[in-house]
């Protein structure tokens, strides 16, 4: 279960999202438009722009198209994924970072510089897959592949938006911002979103001048607390 919260001192829960999936992929999006909207409702206004802390889990090519497409209305910060298959933590061998992706190409270049054979496209997993050249003869096989040739599966637009995820964390404020805010030990930018394992928690500066004047963080409390007791009575 996800759930959100609202609050730099004291957290509200102002959103759930139930879902009987092991992990956290496809839950940013709907986690977040349910707080946006119940918040939106205790009075704060849809034009302010929110800012979104998340870790690994809400990695996924689901969270990142969120993030790219939403932009105008939430800046989302995300802890990139480890990586995953069967060479990925095997000491010694070369990493995902070696082989050079040529998005505008659709091409990939293997470590030692040989274009790679491809794509051909799996139906499985809408990957696109590349084939080694040259591997037999190749000095680095050992540190590449277990098998006779090197496979490379790529998903473009994952990629894509990993990459602006990735530039965007580069970015001055970014990275201290995203570790300020996971452990919620001072109040950030006005409207600031952590993600913690199944939860996801709003942080606001209610002293900003950007939250509206007649809605004060005394107020804002009052309201989502009688929005959840309207809640519980409809439930009840």
């Amino acid at each position: 279960m996800t759930v959100v919260s609202s609050g730099a001192r004291q957290r509200l829960v102002v959103g759930g999202l139930l879902s009987a999936s092991g992990n956290d992929k496809g839950h940013l999006a709907p986690a977040l438009q349910e707080a946006r909207r119940v918040l939106h409702q205790a009075g704060l206004p849809l034009a302010a722009r929110l800012q979104v802390a998340g870790d690994a889990g809400y990695w996924s090519e689901e969270g990142l198209r969120f993030a790219a497409l939403n932009r105008a209305w939430v800046d989302v910060l995300l802890k990139e994924s480890s990586p995953t298959g069967p060479l990925a933590h095997e000491p010694g061998m070369l990493k995902r970072e070696a082989f050079e992706l040529q998005p505008s190409k659709r091409a990939v270049v293997c470590p030692a510089g040989r274009a790679m054979r491809g794509p051909v496209r799996n139906a499985f997993d809408s990957c696109e897959v590349y084939f080694g050249v040259g591997c037999a003869h190749c000095p680095p096989r050992a540190r590449c592949t277990r098998g006779t040739c090197r496979k490379l599966s790529v998903r473009w637009e994952y990629e894509c938006f990993g990459r602006a995820m990735l530039q965007r964390m580069s970015q001055r404020g970014a990275a201290a911002g995203f570790l300020a805010s996971a452990s919620c030990s001072r109040p950030l930018s006005p409207f600031m979103l952590s993600s913690q394992p199944s939860s996801l928690i709003f942080r606001a500066d209610l002293q900003s001048d950007r939250f509206p004047k007649a809605m004060p963080g005394t107020c804002l409390r009052s309201a989502l607390l009688a929005r959840l007791a309207r809640v519980e009575t409809q439930d009840g």
